[in-house]
């Protein structure tokens, strides 16, 4: 855990149960998403709902990448999404492309992907398929998420 940032027992106690935002993890469907927020807190939100997640689960990178582990996980846990470089975001989505493969992917990390696709450091397609849901998991004051909300909803109106 030390990897990621965490110190001990940082947001261990961090209740989940009152964020009706995060029980999408554990729907049936198991679309992909995006928690936002601090390491510690997009961990505990993992930690919390480990146990819901299909098996065999994957951490990358502490486990390795999954096109290179010999172990197809049901669900991969990306952590720091927006440090993956051109050649990982390629293989990474080749490998979830793959034909007839159904992989939840949770990507953690601490700001939102899009400014990436705009400046063209992440791959647009890669973006899409990671960010099917979005929670904030960090300390963001209602007025952030509010206008969060409003931004999205502009977004979405314009389809």
């Amino acid at each position: 855990m030390a990897k990621f940032g965490l110190q001990p027992d940082d947001w261990s106690h961090t209740d989940i149960g009152d964020r009706p935002d995060w029980c999408w993890l554990a729907h049936s469907s198991r679309p992909n998403g995006l928690l936002i927020g601090p390491c510690q807190a997009t961990l505990a939100v993992v930690r919390q709902l480990e146990q819901s997640f299909r098996t065999p689960l994957l951490h990358w990178p502490h486990d390795g990448e999954p096109w290179t582990n010999g172990v197809v996980p049901s669900t991969l846990i990306l952590h720091q999404a927006s440090a993956l470089g051109r050649d990982h975001q390629q293989s990474l989505l080749a490998w979830l492309e793959d034909a007839g493969r159904r992989v939840q992917v949770i990507s953690l990390d601490s700001g939102s992907l899009y400014p990436l696709v705009q400046n063209g450091a992440f791959l647009e397609a890669l973006y899409y398929r990671l960010n099917c849901v979005v929670a904030d998991c960090g300390l963001a004051t209602p007025a952030v998420r509010s206008a969060r909300r409003r931004r999205r909803r502009r977004r979405h109106s314009s389809c």
